[in-house]
């Protein structure tokens, strides 16, 4: 994904995506370093479906490996 993902990202509504989509995109948004905005709102919507916080970054941890999954928890603690 490119950095104008961001910007579809912005006219996307993230409720219409699929939980395995919405993990593309949290990957794509930690590894192309994505505004601390588009990452909240990927992190919201998993939320919104049922995942923790916890949860998600164990689930991160499991697909991208520790250094993807130490970034989001490091965001998430700045945020």
């Amino acid at each position: 994904m490119t950095e104008k993902t961001e910007d579809i990202l912005e006219k996307t509504d993230l409720k219409t995506l699929w939980t395995d989509t919405l993990f593309e995109l949290l990957h794509d948004a930690l590894k192309n370093n994505w505004s601390n905005n588009a990452l909240r709102q990927i992190f919201k919507e998993l939320k919104n479906k049922g995942y923790k916080p916890e949860k998600v970054i164990q689930d991160v941890k499991k697909r991208y490996g520790d250094d993807v999954a130490e970034k989001l928890y490091k965001k998430i603690k700045k945020n």
